[in-house]
């Protein structure tokens, strides 16, 4: 077989890779450039970082916030365990201060005995209620607008060059082996034609 089929294969391999990196560097890289016609050009991410940002807020907002992630989270039992030790000493020091502060005459009439069994019996009412409040709160954080402005006000202020920097490197590399292996494949499948109708 001549050598020089060999080059089908080979230079589909350097043109799919060359295409890949390509177009890694056109999605991050803010390139403006101006042809003859007046056109110019921006990478596509910086060009559509409104529109992207659009598209995560409102996955995260539908998928996260709206959904029940965030509220089976809070909700769990273990969350509350680890809460519980600081919402106790909230209450002793509203029983055994505040309430003495706002309300003097029943400071004056409850002694240890009495905030011990009023701390009991709000730690255990709290244990019901907290997680049907939080619950409650969380669909309606999950429909609230500003949460979303929020996100999205966020996205929008990331520099262009902290994304690339970020995205950069992993999507660079997949695009390149994905070009190298269609490249490949169009080579051989060229040759394979060359074969076929020289030979």
């Amino acid at each position: 077989m001549d050598l020089r089929f060999l080059l089908f294969p080979i230079s589909g391999a350097v043109i799919g890779f060359g295409a890949g990196w390509l177009f890694s560097a056109l999605l991050f890289r803010p390139v403006v450039s101006r042809s003859l016609m007046g056109f110019t050009f921006q990478g596509f991410i910086p060009a559509r970082k409104t529109l992207i940002s659009d598209q995560i807020v409102s996955l995260v907002t539908n998928e996260f916030v709206s959904g029940n992630l965030v509220s089976d989270i809070m909700t769990r039992p273990e969350n509350f365990t680890k809460l519980m030790p600081v919402i106790e000493m909230q209450i002793d020091d509203f029983l055994r201060n505040r309430l003495k502060t706002a309300i003097p005459m029943i400071g004056m009439m409850i002694g240890d005995r009495t905030i011990s069994q009023l701390k009991s019996v709000f730690m255990n009412e709290l244990e019901t209620i907290l997680p049907i409040v939080i619950s409650e709160h969380l669909k309606g954080v999950g429909t609230d607008k500003a949460i979303a402005s929020a996100i999205k006000e966020k996205l929008l202020a990331i520099p262009p060059q902290q994304i690339e920097n970020a995205l950069r490197p992993s999507t660079n590399k997949i695009l390149c082996r994905a070009g190298l292996v269609i490249g490949l494949i169009t080579g051989l499948i060229n040759l394979l034609i060359a074969l076929i109708l020289f030979l």
